[in-house]
């Protein structure tokens, strides 16, 4: 299948995991980032994994101090408040690496409906 991330052809809950992997930090925009996590959301049963660059981590705190060009960031507080604006909650956020890289994986648990 080749979907726009944006737009995933499967009925709302229709798999039980949804996974996606160095996306969201290509995203320009704040609401961009949102509006992907909501959708992957919406087609997750349960469980979604995501990686975004986190604005705190060492690589990107030595980005900004250098004046390089910014990257594309979310903080753990972002991610977690989207995520609970959809139903969802942040359950782990672990980094790639301390120092090699910014990137965290997100673990993203829907609240199961009563």
């Amino acid at each position: 299948m080749t979907a726009s991330a944006f737009h995933i052809p499967l009925r709302d809950s229709s798999v039980d995991a949804v996974v996606c992997i160095r996306l969201s930090h290509h995203l320009p925009t704040y609401r961009q980032r949102e509006d992907l996590l909501a959708e992957l959301l919406r087609v997750a049963g349960r469980y979604v994994v995501m990686t975004f660059f986190d604005y705190h981590s060492i690589k990107n705190i030595l980005r900004r101090l250098r004046n390089s060009k910014p990257k594309l960031t979310m903080t753990l507080s972002q991610v977690s408040t989207i995520a609970a604006r959809y139903g969802a909650k942040l359950a782990a956020c672990p980094r790639l690496s301390i120092i090699g890289s910014g990137h965290r994986y997100a673990l993203l648990v829907k609240t199961p409906a009563l």
